[in-house]
């Protein structure tokens, strides 16, 4: 494997057959905490939205398990 650095990012280059899907979840999380590393969003606000959120998602759905 080679990493160049140069104006324009990163190249990276590996040999051999890798496994692409393992690859992209490795940069899909390396973008994510990226994004989140910028992020001015408190715990508190996250965990209330993930709340609304969860709930919202089970009153649109609840059916399909209660029934």
């Amino acid at each position: 494997m080679t990493i160049v650095r140069d104006k324009a990012g990163l190249t990276i280059r590996i040999n051999g057959n890798p496994n692409i899907n393992k690859i992209q979840a490795y940069l899909d999380l390396m973008r994510h905490e990226e994004i989140v590393s910028k992020s001015k969003a408190t715990d508190t606000a996250v965990g209330k939205l993930a709340d609304e959120l969860n709930s919202n998602w089970w009153k649109k759905n609840k059916s399909r398990f209660i029934k």
